[in-house]
């Protein structure tokens, strides 16, 4: 589990990183996000609170950057309504599990995944 905490860290310093050194959401970055959503989600269904907890305010956080790289772009207010969604659902997850409520927070993990794919599907770049 530790060791688990520790590669979450080491992701988010590189994600945060590569957004900060070229002022971009970039795959780095997402491919962070992307492991942490799914740790997050892995963490509410074991109802393990103190790493989901850890793991939502990460995410809110890391939300708060994507909707920042969206609003400079002229040509994408639907990523900035869902990086705005997801910062949303990122805080109610966090209220969900400190409340104990981790039925909800699975609920709204599910639905923070959705929008995550939505944004994808129209500005993940494609290889």
């Amino acid at each position: 589990m530790v060791s688990k905490i520790i590669k979450i860290a080491l992701y988010l310093a590189l994600g945060f990183g590569a957004l900060t050194a070229q002022g971009e959401v970039d795959e780095d970055f997402m491919t962070t996000m992307e492991d942490l959503n799914k740790s997050l989600s892995s963490n509410i269904s074991v109802k393990d609170g103190k790493a989901a907890t850890a793991e939502a305010t990460e995410m809110e956080k890391m939300f708060v950057e994507v909707e920042a790289f969206f609003v400079k772009k002229t040509d994408a207010a639907d990523g900035v309504k869902w990086s705005q969604d997801s910062r949303e659902l990122s805080a109610a997850i966090l209220k969900s599990v400190v409340a104990g409520d981790f039925d909800t927070a699975q609920q709204q993990a599910t639905s923070l995944s959705k929008t995550c794919k939505a944004c994808h599907k129209i500005y993940k770049k494609k290889d």
